[in-house]
C-alpha cells in the first residue's frame, strides 16, 4: 500500500492515484458534497533540501487566486498544509474522462488530455490547433503578466475541462525570478534552459508542432509531405506553421517577445489575416527602420538625411500602430457577428474577443459590447454523455428515438429493427431489450420517476414497466397524427394516451383506464396535468382540457386564426408547476398558455418542422426543436425570451437539476451545461398585467410595481427576482391606477388610483412578506394612470400627479393640509422634489418644465422653451433636463448649463432619467432601445446599456446606486453594476 494512502484532506476521499510526477502524485477524489475533483499531494520527502520544496509551495500559493481568473487556467479551488504529515496539497477541478465528459466513473477514469487526443486521432485539424493554441496562448499571457511561468508544458499536462483545453500541472509553476532549477521534459525544453517566458513559448511552440503535424517534437522542423494540401484549411495549415516556426526558433531573442505577441497572430489567423503577408510587412518595416538608423548617422553631415530617417521612424510607428488597431478592430467584429447570432457558446467566445481587443486599445465600444454580452444566458462546451448504440441511426424526422432517463442512468433507444434497448448511459452496455412490435417507431417517453417508458409507433402505443420487462398498456389504433409516446403525471400514476381521435387516461402500474374521450377529429398533441387530474388534447382548432374524475369538460378555448390554419400540433407539455401549458405546430409556431394570467403567448419558434419541446424541472426554461435549426432554449421566467440555439440537436431534454440540456446528436447522448449570469442582470417577468410604474423599497430588498389593466400591486423580492406577494383589489374596481412608492423609512407603500390614495405597512424578514392595509378610509385623490410622484427627504410629504394638469401636496398623517396646483399648460409627466425640500421640478409633457416653490406651490422659473423631463440629483447640487435633442446637466442653484449631450436623432419625446442613490451617475434613455451612463464628476457618457427588454421605457437605481433597473411592460432588468463592473475590470474596459 502507498504511504500516500495515509494523507488526510479534510472534506475529501481519495479514491485512486490518477497521476504521478517527479514530486507528488495526483489523486481521483469526491468532495463531501458528492463532487469529483483531483487533488495533488506533494511530499517534502520528494525534495533532497527544503528550500526546493517550500519554492514549489510558494509558486501554487502565488498561482492559486490567478487560475480561477482565466477560462484556460486549472481552477485550483483549495489549497493546504499539513506540517506534521510532511506534505502540501492542492485540490482541483477534475478533467474530462476521455470517453464520457463529465459522466465520472471512478473505476474507469482517464483524463482526457492533449496527448490521449493525439494517441486516438495521431494529428488535429488545423482548426482545433488554431483554437487550442489561441486557448493556451492566452492563458500563458495571463501567467506571465503575473510574474510567473509554467515550466513544464507539453501535451499530457493539457487537459480538456467541459471540452476546453487548459493549462494543468501546474506543480512547478514558479515565479520568473526564482525558476532557477533545471525542470521540465526532453524536447519541450529550449536550449537556454526552462524558466523564461520565452522558454514557455518554446514549449508551446513543440505542442502546436506535434498536434499539427502528428510528429513527435524531436523531429522538429519536418513535416508529413501532405502537410496542408488538404482540401479543407489546407492554407491554414501552412499559415499556422510559420506562427509554430517563430513560436520554436532555436535562439529565444527569434521567438515571440511575450505570450501575447504569440496569441495575437493567432487571432490574426483566425480571423482571416495572413501570416506570410504580415511577415513581409515585418521585412518592411525592418528595412525602412534600418534606413532610419543609416539616415541619422549620415544626419551628421546632412539635414535631409535627418528629416529623410524620421519620416521613416514615424512610418514605421505608424504602421505598427496600424496592425494593432486592425487587429483590435478584427476581434470587435468577430465579437458582434458572434453576439447578433444564436448559436451556443457565443457568449464565452464574444467575451474573449473582447479581452483581446482591449488589451491592445480599450474603448468605449468594446465596453458596450461586452455590457451586451455579459447578461446573455448560453450553453457551455458540448460533451458526449453516452456513445451511439449499435443498430441506432440518426434520423432528421424522428427526433425522439434516444432518450435518456430522467435520473441520467440509462438511456433508451428505439432501433431500426423495432427493438426497443436501454443501455447504461457509463458503459453503454445493455441493460435490458424489449420486443416492440410497432411498424415505424416514432417516439419514446420516460415518466418524470423513470419507472416506465412508453414507446410509440403510427398505429400502436406501449407502455413498459420495464425493470420488470412487462408492457402495462397496450393500445392499438387506425393512425395517429401526433409525435409524441405518451404523457405522464408527475408521481408516474398516470399516463394520457392519444390514439386517433381518443384520448384516454390510464393506470400506469395496471393498465385499468380511468377515463377517455372520443373526438370527432384525429388529435394531433396531448398532456397530462402534473398533478394527474387534468389532461387535455389539441385538434384542428381548438384546446380542450378535461377532468379525469369527473370526466367533465373544464376549458375549451378556440385556438387564433394563425393556429387553426396550421392545426398539426407536434407535442404538447405542461410545466412541472402546472402553471403553463407549451405546444408547438407544425410551421414553427410556439404557443404557450398561462393559467395565471389567462394569456396566450404566440412565438415563431423554427423555420422548419420542429420535434418535441420540454420544460425544465424547475419550470423556468423550455427547449424547444426542429430539424431544420436545431434547439432552441426559452427563458419562461422572464417572458419567453429566445437565448441560444444548438444546432444538430434532437431528442431533448433538461437533467434532472435543470443546469444542463440533454439531446441526441450523430454520435450518441450529448449534453451542455446553462450558463445563467442572473448575478449580473437578473430578470423579472410581469405575468398578469403590464409594468407601468416601479418603486424600490429604501433598503433596495423590494420592487414594487403596478400596472395598467389591474387594481394589484406586485412586490419582488429583488435578491432572487421572485415574486414575494400581490396586493389586489386596492381601489375596487378596474384599472386606473397611478403613482406608487415607499415611505423613506420603507415600512409604507403609498398606492394612488382613481379612487384616491392607500397606504399600507409593509415588511419583509426572512423572505417572507408582512403586509397590513389600514382600516382608515382612503384619502379621495382623482389621478390618472401613470401618474407621476415623489416623496419630500424628510419623508414626510407626498408630491403626486393628479387629473387635469394639477399637482398636489399631501401628508399623508395629515389629509386635510392637501394643497393642489392647476399648472399653466401641458401634461405633468414628472415631480422631483430638491434635497433641501425647497423647490419642486415639474416636468411637462407638452410645454416648458418649471419650478416651483415647496412652501407657496408659487411657479418661480421656467426652464428652456420645449417639453423636458426634468430631475434633482440626490446631492441637490445637479439638476437633469432632457428634451428630445439633448440631455443637459444644470447647476441647481445657478440653473447655468454645466454640460449638454445630444440625444438620438430619432427621439420624439424627452425620454427617462435617473439618477444612481449617491448622485454619481446619470441614466438617460435613448430612442427606447438604450440607455446612457453619464458619469456626474467628470461629466462624461461612460457607458450605454442595450436592455433584453424590448424596450426601456422605464429606468431606476436601487437606493445605493449599484443596481440598474430597465423594464418595458412586460419585463423588468436588474443590473448589477458592482458584479458588471467587475467583470469589465478584468478585461482592462472599466470605467
Amino acid at each position: 500500500m502507498s504511504t500516500y494512502e495515509s494523507a488526510h484532506i479534510p472534506d475529501h476521499t481519495l479514491l485512486r492515484v490518477i497521476g504521478r510526477g517527479a514530486y507528488g502524485e495526483v489523486w481521483l477524489a469526491r468532495n463531501i458534497m458528492g463532487a469529483w475533483r483531483a487533488v495533488k499531494i506533494v511530499r517534502r520527502a520528494s525534495f533532497s533540501s527544503g528550500r526546493p520544496y517550500e519554492r514549489e509551495f510558494e509558486g501554487i500559493r502565488k498561482f492559486e487566486p490567478l487560475s480561477r481568473a482565466h477560462a484556460s487556467q486549472v481552477d485550483i479551488l483549495h489549497v493546504g498544509r499539513d506540517a506534521a504529515a510532511g506534505i502540501f496539497y492542492y485540490v482541483m477541478e477534475l478533467g474530462d474522462d476521455e470517453h464520457t465528459g463529465q459522466d465520472i466513473d471512478p473505476a474507469t477514469y482517464s483524463p482526457r488530455t492533449l496527448a490521449s487526443e493525439l494517441k486516438a486521432n495521431k494529428r488535429l485539424p488545423p482548426r482545433q490547433c488554431l483554437e487550442t493554441g489561441l486557448a493556451l496562448a492566452t492563458a500563458l499571457d495571463h501567467l506571465h503578466a503575473h510574474g510567473l511561468i509554467h515550466r513544464d508544458i507539453k501535451p499530457s499536462n493539457i487537459i480538456f475541462i467541459h471540452g476546453r483545453a487548459k493549462l494543468a500541472d501546474i506543480g512547478l509553476v514558479a515565479e520568473a525570478t526564482d525558476a532557477v532549477s533545471f525542470v521540465g521534459t526532453e524536447g519541450y525544453v529550449p536550449i537556454e534552459g526552462p524558466g523564461s517566458a520565452r522558454a514557455d513559448i518554446f514549449s508551446l511552440g513543440r505542442v502546436l508542432y506535434e498536434i499539427s503535424t502528428g510528429f513527435s517534437q524531436r523531429r522538429f522542423p519536418d513535416i508529413p509531405s501532405s502537410f496542408g494540401l488538404e482540401e479543407k484549411d489546407g492554407e491554414l495549415a501552412r499559415e499556422l506553421n510559420l506562427i509554430i516556426n517563430r513560436a520554436c526558433a532555436r535562439r529565444a531573442e527569434e521567438r515571440y517577445e511575450s505570450a501575447a505577441a504569440l496569441r495575437d497572430e493567432l487571432v490574426l489567423l483566425q480571423s482571416g489575416q495572413s501570416i506570410r503577408r504580415l511577415r513581409e510587412n515585418e521585412r518592411r518595416l525592418r528595412f525602412l527602420r534600418w534606413f532610419g538608423a543609416a539616415a541619422a548617422v549620415v544626419a551628421a553631415f546632412s539635414l535631409v538625411g535627418y528629416f529623410s530617417a524620421h519620416r521613416a521612424n514615424i512610418r514605421a510607428d505608424e504602421n505598427a500602430r496600424s496592425a494593432n488597431e486592425n487587429l483590435a478592430a478584427a476581434r470587435l467584429a468577430q465579437a458582434k457577428s458572434l453576439h447578433a447570432g444564436d448559436r451556443a457558446g457565443r457568449r464565452v467566445e464574444a467575451l474573449a474577443a473582447i479581452a483581446e481587443a482591449a488589451r491592445i486599445k480599450p474603448s468605449r465600444e468594446l465596453r458596450d459590447e461586452a455590457l451586451a454580452l455579459l447578461p446573455l444566458t448560453d450553453l457551455g462546451p458540448e460533451t458526449v454523455i453516452a456513445p451511439n448504440t449499435k443498430g441506432f441511426t440518426t434520423n432528421m424526422r424522428r427526433p425522439l428515438r434516444a432518450r435518456p432517463s430522467p435520473d441520467g442512468q440509462y438511456c433508451a433507444w428505439l432501433l431500426d429493427d423495432f427493438n426497443l434497448v436501454i443501455t447504461s448511459m457509463k458503459d453503454g452496455s445493455e441493460v435490458v431489450r424489449l420486443p416492440f412490435s410497432g411498424a415505424h417507431g416514432r417516439a419514446l417517453e420516460w415518466s418524470p420517476g423513470g419507472r416506465y417508458l412508453a414507446a410509440y409507433s403510427q398505429r400502436k402505443t406501449t407502455v413498459w414497466d420495464w425493470r420488470e420487462g412487462r408492457a402495462t398498456v397496450n393500445q392499438d389504433f387506425d393512425r395517429n397524427d401526433s409525435d409524441a409516446a405518451a404523457s405522464f403525471s408527475a408521481n408516474d400514476e398516470r399516463v394520457v394516451l392519444c390514439m386517433g381521435t381518443r384520448v384516454a387516461v390510464f393506470e400506469c402500474a395496471t393498465g385499468v383506464a380511468l377515463a377517455e374521450v372520443e373526438r370527432s377529429q384525429r388529435q394531433t398533441a396531448f398532456a397530462i396535468h402534473p398533478d394527474g387530474e387534468q389532461f387535455g388534447s389539441i385538434g384542428p382548432s381548438n384546446a380542450t382540457m378535461w377532468s379525469v374524475s369527473t370526466k367533465a369538460k373544464i376549458l375549451g378555448r378556440e385556438l387564433p386564426g394563425s393556429a387553426a390554419d396550421n392545426f398539426s400540433f407536434r407535442q404538447l407539455v405542461w410545466s412541472g408547476n402546472g402553471k403553463f401549458v407549451a405546444g408547438i405546430l407544425t410551421d414553427g409556431t410556439l404557443l404557450m398558455y398561462s393559467f395565471n394570467s389567462d394569456k396566450l403567448i404566440i412565438r415563431v419558434a423554427h423555420v422548419g418542422i420542429p420535434g418535441n419541446i420540454a420544460f425544465s424541472k424547475d419550470s423556468s426554461l423550455l427547449l424547444t426543436a426542429s430539424a431544420d435549426d436545431g434547439t432552441k432554449v426559452w427563458d419562461v421566467s422572464a417572458g419567453l425570451l429566445r437565448v441560444v440555439s444548438v444546432p444538430n440537436a434532437f431528442g431533448l431534454q433538461f437533467s434532472d437539476d435543470s443546469q444542463r440540456i440533454v439531446f441526441a446528436g450523430i454520435n450518441g447522448i450529448h449534453s451542455r451545461p446553462i450558463i445563467r449570469p442572473t448575478a449580473l442582470c437578473l430578470p423579472i417577468h410581469a405575468g398578469g398585467h403590464r409594468m407601468e410604474v416601479t418603486a424600490y423599497s429604501p433598503d433596495g430588498r423590494l420592487l414594487a410595481a403596478m400596472g395598467d389593466k389591474h387594481s394589484t400591486v406586485d412586490l419582488w423580492d429583488t435578491k432572487t427576482g421572485r415574486k414575494s406577494g400581490t396586493f389586489g383589489g386596492l381601489f375596487g374596481g378596474d384599472r386606473q391606477l397611478g403613482w406608487l412608492g415607499f415611505s423613506r423609512d420603507g415600512k409604507t407603500l403609498h398606492a394612488v388610483g382613481s379612487k384616491g390614495l392607500v397606504s399600507s405597512t409593509i415588511a419583509l424578514q426572512d423572505g417572507a412578506l408582512s403586509v397590513g392595509w389600514p382600516t382608515t378610509k382612503a384619502l379621495p385623490l382623482p389621478c390618472e394612470p401613470g401618474d407621476s410622484g415623489d416623496t419630500s427627504p424628510d419623508g414626510k410629504l407626498l408630491a403626486v400627479r393628479a387629473a387635469g394638469g394639477v399637482f398636489v401636496v399631501l401628508d399623508p398623517a395629515n389629509p386635510d393640509g392637501t394643497r393642489s396646483v392647476k399648472i399653466e399648460e401641458g401634461r405633468i409627466n414628472g415631480l422631483s422634489w430638491s434635497k433641501d425640500g425647497s423647490q419642486i421640478a415639474v416636468s411637462n409633457a407638452q410645454a416648458p418644465p418649471a419650478i416651483y416653490d415647496a412652501a407657496t406651490l408659487k411657479q418661480t422659473m421656467k426652464l428652456g422653451t420645449r417639453p423636458a423631463k426634468l430631475v434633482f440629483s440626490p446631492s441637490g447640487k445637479i439638476l437633469a433636463l432632457a428634451t428630445s435633442t439633448s440631455c443637459e446637466l444644470l447647476d441647481a442653484s445657478t440653473f447655468q448649463t454645466l454640460k449638454s449631450f445630444e440625444r438620438h436623432p430619432l427621439e420624439t419625446g424627452p425620454g427617462e432619467l435617473a439618477f444612481s442613490g449617491e448622485g454619481a451617475f446619470l441614466a438617460v434613455t435613448q430612442d427606447g432601445r438604450r440607455v446612457d451612463l453619464i458619469d456626474v464628476a467628470r461629466l462624461a457618457t461612460v457607458a450605454t446599456f442595450e436592455p433584453a427588454a424590448s424596450r426601456a421605457n422605464r429606468l431606476q437605481f436601487s437606493p445605493d446606486g449599484t443596481t440598474l433597473i430597465l423594464h418595458d411592460a412586460d419585463n423588468a432588468y436588474l443590473y448589477n453594476l458592482t458584479e458588471l463592473r467587475r467583470e469589465l475590470a478584468a478585461m482592462g474596459l472599466d470605467w
